[in-house]
């Protein structure tokens, strides 16, 4: 990743978070190969990182959740999940990355750096699933265990569940009583930081999110203004974050092509903590507001922000 260019957050933090240890997962995906992110990565057990699988039947991906070298930093490589509208060929397409050594068992954080190009419904969750899906019940022999992914759509086994998104409200789930909207000011084509933290034992989470290398502002839930969300959870048997599991595409078909941008993802499996790995350094200030990301800032910018 990129030389340190800033010297910590510029952000007092209450008493009551950790200053925890951000592992930086897989290099940032820097050390991955360019196109397709299914069966790349290494989760610490000998196992590929991610799979992907499109409309719960065909396992693997080339086209819809890939690796690219960013605009901006052609060194630097994310990973772009792509948001369809419905065309009757690939409806939803499910990336599951495993945390594999740093899930998250009693208290912790995710971290994440993206982008969106506009509103969108790329939607990610937690579980405590296996990393990979049980096709065709060949590793277990029963198509129900829990040990394996099940079926590509499974939301009654998630924890957390949270839209990644732009120019539109935050959403999160708020437990079983369904989503709640906050205006947090999320810019079209601006890297934002976002900070999960996880308290399993309780089954909720609070979030920070703020524009790059902006100070962490507090997602307040609109329920009870109050800083916990708690988890979907739906079947109560979640009690671990062992993946990430992206749900992409199936938006309206109005809504076009959308994309989010994974640039970074970080893990704490120990502690709750706004605090940024080791090595971090924020997007190039002259880079943020790259709203159509070509890679420059020029007119065409300044006419999506109008």
């Amino acid at each position: 990743m990129r030389s340190v260019l800033a010297v910590g957050l510029i952000v007092a933090l209450s008493a009551a978070l950790s200053q925890g240890q951000m592992t930086l997962v897989d290099n940032g995906f820097d050390d991955y190969d360019l196109g397709t992110v299914h069966q790349q990565g290494d989760d610490g057990y000998g196992t590929a990182r991610w799979a992907v699988q499109q409309n719960s039947s065909t396992l693997a991906d080339t086209t819809y959740v890939t690796v690219q070298a960013l605009a901006e930093d052609p060194a630097n490589l994310a990973v772009e999940l792509k948001n369809l509208g419905r065309t009757g060929l690939v409806d939803t397409i499910y990336a599951c990355m495993s945390l594999g050594t740093l899930s998250i068992y009693q208290e912790g954080t995710i971290y994440l750096r993206f982008k969106a190009d506009g509103p969108n419904d790329t939607i990610m969750g937690t579980n405590d699933l296996w990393a990979h899906w049980d096709y065709g019940t060949l590793d277990t022999g029963d198509a129900s265990s829990r040990y394996f992914q099940q079926t590509a759509n499974n939301y009654d086994a998630m924890g957390v569940l949270i839209r990644l998104s732009a120019g539109e409200e935050f959403r999160s789930c708020d437990g079983t009583s369904g989503d709640r909207f906050v205006d947090m000011g999320q810019a079209t084509g601006a890297w934002q930081e976002l900070w999960i933290q996880v308290d399993q034992a309780n089954d909720r989470m609070r979030y920070y999110l703020c524009e790059d290398g902006q100070s962490p502002a507090l997602v307040p839930n609109p329920a009870d203004g109050g800083a916990w969300w708690a988890m979907w959870n739906g079947v109560r048997n979640n009690d671990a974050v062992a993946n990430l599991k992206f749900f992409v595409g199936g938006q309206p078909i109005e809504m076009g092509e959308k994309n989010v941008v994974l640039e970074s993802v970080a893990i704490d499996p120990n502690e709750m903590t706004v605090d940024h790995y080791a090595g971090w350094a924020p997007i190039p200030a002259g880079l943020r507001a790259d709203f159509d990301g070509d890679g420059d800032v020029d007119l065409d910018d300044f006419v999506i922000l109008k």
